[in-house]
């Protein structure tokens, strides 16, 4: 995936002139789901996903603290527009977290 490209670009729009740079690409465990990466903010919203069901992930955000996840862990979601909203785990643990330097 390339952090020029998002697939989230066409969930919601992104106001003219802002940015949403990746801080972190999360590869899952494969257990044959149509998506294995996700490019997340660093607030943690999910700004892309690969290869497919990008229409459907990027409308979350990952609440885990962001900075600790780790291969194993399994990720914690509330919708974008329902913060308060209950959560939910993902059924795909991570298998590799990179931290995209800028």
């Amino acid at each position: 995936m390339s952090a020029a490209a998002h697939t989230c670009d066409q969930v919601d729009e992104i106001p003219a002139g802002e940015e949403r740079p990746v801080r972190y690409l999360v590869r899952l465990q494969d257990h044959g789901q149509d998506f294995l990466e996700w490019s997340l903010d660093d607030r943690g919203n999910v700004v892309d996903c690969g290869p497919f069901q990008g229409w459907h992930w990027c409308r979350y955000r990952v609440i885990n603290p962001l900075d600790n996840l780790r291969s194993g862990h399994v990720l914690w979601l509330v919708p974008r527009d329902e913060p308060m909203a209950e959560a939910r785990t993902l059924n795909y643990p991570v298998a590799e977290v990179r931290e995209v330097l800028s």
